[in-house]
């Protein structure tokens, strides 16, 4: 997969970055085109207070593809099945205050069945809500 941008942390000052994690992300399209994006609320020791949207996914398990794992990750976080459409590129991006690269790879999924939320990592902990958007909303 390509990468298609590149984000510095340009809120806190870099140090250094002493590890990378692989992040998959979905961008979920549903039958009316609109895509699916997850509130985050938080207020943690190293960013603080922080209330916004972002694209289902997080951190891809060992001994699992990225596609295994975005598929998971979207099934966990928003409660559906999905299915690959294509790959849209990598992202790579860093946390400047826990010293981490990210490299989120991107993938562009197809709405299935539904099932159940199932909110487990620490991160899903700060996950209050589901969104339908529109592109252009989302953006």
């Amino acid at each position: 997969m390509k990468v298609i941008n590149k984000l510095l942390d340009e809120e806190y000052p870099y140090v250094k970055t002493t590890h990378e994690r692989i992040v998959v992300r979905g961008v979920v399209v549903n039958k009316e085109n609109k895509i699916a994006l997850v509130n985050v609320v938080r207020d943690d020791d190293a960013f603080g207070p922080g209330n916004y949207y972002e694209t289902p996914g997080g951190g891809k398990k060992p001994g699992e593809t990225n596609l295994e794992g975005v598929i998971r990750e979207v099934e966990e976080e928003i409660g559906y099945k999905s299915s690959l459409i294509e790959e849209i590129g990598i992202v790579e991006d860093y946390y400047n205050p826990i010293f981490r690269k990210n490299i989120n790879h991107y993938y562009l999924l197809r709405l299935g069945e539904q099932t159940r939320q199932n909110l487990e990592s620490y991160g899903d902990f700060f996950i209050k809500g589901v969104v339908w958007v529109s592109i252009d909303e989302a953006i």
